[in-house]
């Protein structure tokens, strides 16, 4: 399980003791017990995602997940991205680089397509990255393109898309909300639009995200890199929100005090 690294983890250790990001325990920054709850394998989502389907018939953009977001696993998702945890940022992101191994048989053949895969992270608001810090997700793409590349599958990651000023995040918001949240507010940054990737024939483009809800995200993503020429051929996510109809069957392991 993932502990502090780096020269000034002693001295962190003493001040703030690293604990569970989801349960609180002490002594490391997950436990197994709340590890536990992400799949040896990861699992296609999208038909539990209704603004996926392709307004060409072609059925819905394939999506992979690592993880139900429920119980630990959703805990642990919100402590890193709104709780401050950011020494989970290595974990996920290597979390991610083996999801991304666990479908490479399945990403669509090079067909009409050239060079590299690009791996490409859907873009946090501006005030999600101000809060947070960071991008959260382009170390994440960084890891899949690096596991895909070391496997024969040559993989660029490109963090090339941007949100435009009035985007809120979608965090709270209902299936309507998210689209008319996102409705026109993803682009290409302009220091991409030049970029040799995006120019000349298409290349395939994998889609990096935290949670998969409705879709509308990686929906919104994948309309603006088709504008752009390029072919979006899936996308991989930490975790996806169960259906309404989920039950989890079982207890978890360990809850949250309180």
């Amino acid at each position: 399980m993932p502990r502090r690294t780096g020269p000034l983890a002693d001295l962190i250790d003493l001040v703030l003791p690293a604990c569970c990001a989801a349960c609180q325990d002490p002594g490391v920054v997950l436990c197994a017990d709340c590890a536990s709850g992400w799949w040896p394998a990861p699992r296609r989502r999208d038909q539990d995602a209704p603004r996926l389907d392709r307004l060409d018939g072609g059925g819905p953009l394939p999506v992979w997940a690592a993880a139900d977001y429920q119980g630990a696993v959703r805990r642990t998702v919100l402590a890193w991205k709104d709780g401050g945890r950011l020494e989970l940022t290595r974990w996920l992101a290597a979390l991610a680089g083996e999801t991304a191994l666990g479908v490479r048989a399945d990403l669509p053949g090079r067909g009409p397509h050239r060079g590299a895969l690009l791996v490409v992270p859907a873009p946090p608001s501006a005030a999600g990255r101000r809060r947070r810090g960071e991008d959260l997700l382009r170390p994440l793409a960084v890891a899949v393109a690096a596991g895909l590349t070391a496997t024969g599958l040559p993989a660029l990651p490109l963090p090339c898309l941007r949100t435009r000023r009035a985007h809120r995040d979608q965090v709270g918001l209902g299936l309507r909300g998210r689209d008319a949240n996102l409705a026109d507010r993803i682009a290409v940054r302009h220091r991409f639009r030049g970029h040799p990737a995006l120019l000349g024939a298409p290349h395939r483009v994998l889609l990096i995200d935290d949670v998969l809800t409705t879709g509308a995200t990686l929906a919104a993503c994948r309309r603006v890199l088709d504008a752009a020429g390029q072919s979006v051929v899936a996308a991989l996510v930490l975790a996806a929100t169960p259906p309404p109809t989920h039950r989890s069957g079982g207890v978890e392991p360990r809850a949250a005090p309180g």
